[in-house]
C-alpha cells in the first residue's frame, strides 16, 4: 500500500496502531511475525520511533496546505494516542485548515466532527462545516 499511495491516511493510521500494539507486546510469539516487524514494519516507519514517525507527518501536512481533511484527522488522533503535542496542537491540525482542503465531504465532515468532540473542540468544528455545507442537515 505504501507503494501505490504513501500519504494514504488509512495506512498511516494502521502504522500507528500496529506500532502501539507493538510496544504493548500483542504481537509476540509468532516466529513469521516476529522477523516481519524486526525487518520491514522499521521500514514503514522510516527508520523513526512512533513519536518521531507522527511528528514527521504532522509537519508534512503542516507543509501541504491543501493535504486531506481525512489525513489531517488521522495524524491529529495519532498525536493525541503518540503524547505528540498538545491536544490543542491535534485540533489546530484540523481547525487552521477551515476546510479549505482535499477530500472535505459530508462523511469526513462527520468523522472530523466526532474526533474534535472528544477534544471539547466541535462548537469551533461545526462553525467550519456550517459554513463549509449550509444546507446539510446530517450533523
Amino acid at each position: 500500500m505504501k507503494s501505490i499511495d504513501p500519504n494514504s491516511h488509512e495506512l498511516f493510521t494502521c502504522i500507528v496502531d500496529f506500532s502501539q500494539q507493538i510496544s504493548k507486546g500483542s504481537s509476540q510469539g509468532h516466529a513469521a511475525s516476529e522477523e516481519v516487524i524486526t525487518t520491514d514494519f522499521p521500514k514503514l516507519m522510516n527508520g523513526k520511533s512512533l513519536p518521531d514517525f507522527v511528528q514527521q507527518a504532522v509537519d508534512s501536512v503542516k507543509a501541504d496546505s491543501l493535504s486531506s481533511l481525512s489525513m489531517r484527522v488521522a495524524v491529529a488522533k495519532a498525536m493525541v494516542s503518540a503524547n505528540v503535542g498538545s491536544n490543542d496542537d491535534a485540533a489546530s491540525l484540523v481547525l487552521d485548515s477551515k476546510l479549505d482542503v482535499r477530500g472535505v465531504t459530508v462523511e469526513t465532515c462527520q468523522d472530523a466532527l466526532a474526533f474534535m468532540a472528544s477534544l471539547d473542540k466541535k462548537e469551533q468544528m461545526m462553525q467550519l462545516v456550517i459554513a463549509k455545507f449550509p444546507f446539510a442537515r446530517d450533523f
